[in-house]
């Protein structure tokens, strides 16, 4: 089945505390992955205006949707914001360990 989860995204700063926290994301399901993104045991999220809270409490609604990939293996993740015309704003980072059994 098709189903989408929902799933909360928290990034930390270097030192360990938090940073900021992507309120409303949908997992995207294992069979509507590409075959080299199931191979990988990739984590595909998908949002869209969704809330975006700030470490200091500042809540604010994100303008654009996004794309996130999260690889357990290696700990990267990216992010993609994709704008109109045919823009994309990427972010890559490596955790400092693995995020096996994150979600």
């Amino acid at each position: 089945m098709n189903k989408y989860r929902h799933c909360v995204i928290k990034s930390f700063k270097h030192d360990g505390h938090l940073h900021r926290t992507w309120q409303r994301n949908w997992l995207v399901p294992n069979e509507r992955l590409a075959a080299a993104q199931r191979d990988e045991n990739m984590i595909v999220l998908i949002n869209r205006q969704t809330p975006i809270q700030e470490a200091d409490g500042k809540l604010w609604i994100s303008r654009v949707p996004a794309v996130s990939f999260l690889s357990p293996e290696n700990g990267i993740m990216s992010l993609h914001c994709l704008r109109m015309p045919a823009f994309v704003i990427t972010v890559m980072w490596r955790h400092r360990r693995s995020c096996k059994g994150m979600y």
